[in-house]
């Protein structure tokens, strides 16, 4: 049975039953469909170390029904965001399961200063594509699969049983489980697989928060080994490249809602902060952000007014095709490498590649500067230079180190 106390909370004209236990980071549990029994072991396993928050969308669970023109993932987003104004979260992880990936994401997207993290568990957050997954909504929100449903409780049956969420529940827990979702929520249910089809404007302000202030959030999501049969985990990847992802083994005897536990509860406490998770990732970007601008700066100049800077250096001319070899040698090349570490600076699987040619080069450079000190007799024209690549030199260093550090510990390729 539900074991934690529920209040209600009344927005949009109905009250939605929201449950808050437990003290710590906040954690805001987002499930559109069923209700939060899905989280029951789940929060039971976290309620110690963290605030647990969880709402019953509008017309399931133990919220109060609405009209079915009220059933959409407009209005689940409304009372998901009541909850986090009405309850002060800040500084928050939002969970979202299945069809509250939308619901959770639109809602955060209006107070993404409020979360620091977000953890995905089998959900999405775009707008439906491809006849799988768009045939599949459009068969389990029309009305036929409704009424049937709504007539034998097919749905409830199977979540309920040894191949639903409630495998390790017993007959009483069982028995709670269904008759809080009843024939009216699982109604419910089938109208918001119905509007997932008709919520365009809802996937717009999620895909501009996740391009916008959710890009550089930490993700964690956890999927059933054969339980992304959508291809969702991947489009998380390409979304949050840095995302660390965990996959339930399909014969994993602690059970999904244990793994689902120990991830979230490892997760803030193992992932940086929000703040020094954006600091981290700048610093490994620095050197190829600096080789870009010296780089282009140079050839540039030298491309343009090749006989002012050899002039400056104490270097002449004598001939037109010397003139075009500085071009070549001192615009065209150093302009090419910044085009290459500029390229490794916005892909973050070439991100350590370039870090390591920057690394290379000006470490050629610096060597060649410290020959021309000891046999040229240089020090006094080239010291002012070697200051900065000796700087560039460590920074390049150390950015190595931390992308490195971060394929090691997220299982990326090196």
């Amino acid at each position: 049975m539900w074991p934690f106390h529920t209040f209600g909370l009344k927005t949009d004209g109905s009250t939605i039953a929201v449950t808050d236990v437990g003290k710590g980071p906040a954690l805001l549990f987002v499930h559109t469909g069923f209700w939060s029994f899905l989280w029951r072991d789940v929060i039971a396993r976290l309620s110690d170390d963290f605030r647990c928050v969880c709402l019953d969308a509008p017309g399931t669970g133990l919220s109060t029904r609405v009209a079915p023109r009220a059933i959409t993932f407009e209005h689940s987003a409304r009372s998901v965001a009541a909850v986090i104004e009405a309850l002060e979260l800040r500084d928050l992880t939002l969970v979202i399961h299945d069809l509250g990936g939308p619901a959770g994401l639109a809602a955060a997207a209006r107070t993404p200063e409020r979360v620091s993290a977000i953890a995905a568990l089998n959900t999405f957050g775009w707008r439906p594509s491809g006849a799988l997954f768009r045939g599949m909504l459009t068969l389990m929100g029309s009305g036929l699969i409704r009424e049937f449903d709504a007539l034998t409780q097919f749905l409830p049956r199977v979540t309920a049983s040894a191949f639903g969420v409630a495998r390790r529940m017993d007959p009483v827990s069982r028995a709670a489980f269904r008759g809080a979702i009843g024939s009216s929520g699982l109604r419910s249910f089938h109208y918001y697989l119905h509007d997932a089809l008709h919520s365009d404007p809802l996937y717009e302000e999620i895909g501009r928060a996740l391009v916008g202030p959710f890009r550089h959030l930490p993700l964690l999501t956890v999927f059933g080994e054969r339980n992304d049969p959508l291809g969702f985990q991947p489009v998380w990847k390409g979304l949050f490249p840095e995302a660390i992802q965990a996959v339930v083994a399909s014969q994993a005897k602690c059970g999904k809602e244990s793994t689902m536990s120990a991830s979230i509860q490892t997760y803030p406490a193992a992932r940086p902060s929000a703040g020094t998770s954006r600091v981290l990732s700048i610093l490994r970007r620095v050197p190829l952000v600096m080789a870009t601008l010296i780089f282009t700066l140079v050839g540039f100049r030298n491309l343009t007014n090749p006989v002012g800077n050899a002039a400056a250096a104490g270097i002449s001319f004598h001939s037109p095709g010397g003139i075009t070899a500085v071009r070549i040698g001192f615009g065209a090349f150093p302009l090419a490498f910044a085009i290459l570490a500029f390229s490794c600076l916005i892909s973050t699987r070439r991100l350590l590649t370039g870090l390591y040619m920057v690394l290379t080069v000006i470490g050629v450079v610096t060597a060649a500067r410290l020959f021309g000190v000891l046999f040229d007799h240089s020090a006094a024209q080239v010291a002012r230079l070697l200051i900065p690549e000796t700087i560039l030199l460590i920074l390049s260093v150390i950015a190595i180190r931390l992308e490195e550090a971060r394929r090691l510990r997220e299982g990326s390729p090196a």
